[in-house]
């Protein structure tokens, strides 16, 4: 009797420890799912910043050819125009990487 009485409680005790460690493994999950979910969102973040700052890359790259190719300026290779457009670039990048900061 008491042998039996021993059985029962163990057996009750392995039935709670499997539950607990399937909702453990459940929180777990959950919790690796929203991880995956934010890390998602970061990188799509990061892609955006990256395609717009290409694009701002590619407008300065034409303007400048651009103004390269004058024939006024073939042997200055850049004027003032050119500059400015530049140093635009240039202050766009820094406040981008400062943000991200």
């Amino acid at each position: 009797m008491i042998l039996n009485h021993k059985d029962a409680v163990i057996e009750k005790q392995k039935q709670e420890h499997i539950a607990y460690v399937q909702e453990q493994k459940q929180k777990y999950l959950e919790a690796a799912q929203q991880q995956q979910i934010e890390m998602n969102k970061v990188s799509a973040d990061y892609e955006k910043l990256k395609a717009e700052q290409a694009t701002k890359v590619e407008y300065v790259t034409r303007t400048i050819n651009k103004y390269i190719d004058r024939p006024v300026y073939r042997n200055v290779c850049i004027d003032d125009d050119g500059r400015v457009q530049l140093n635009e670039l240039i202050k766009s990048s820094q406040t981008t990487s400062t943000d991200t900061k």
